[in-house]
């Protein structure tokens, strides 16, 4: 992981961008496509496969 320079959009734009429609399509299929560079990681392969919840976790909190 790495630290990236940009801007967080949430529900609103940063002061001086004004949203116009093909801002915004362009960001939601960049969105898009980099959920689905990122679901295409091989966990395995990438060395992240302990990475998350251990085995029972959700259980547990819903006990809980």
């Amino acid at each position: 992981m790495e630290r990236r320079e940009g801007l967080v959009i949430d529900d609103t734009f940063p002061e001086g961008i004004e949203p116009f429609e093909e801002l915004c399509r362009s960001l939601s299929e960049t969105v898009v496509e980099t959920l689905v560079r990122l679901h295409a990681v091989d966990l395995h392969e990438a060395g992240l496969e302990d990475l998350g919840k251990p085995e029972g976790f959700l259980g547990g909190q819903v006990k809980g």
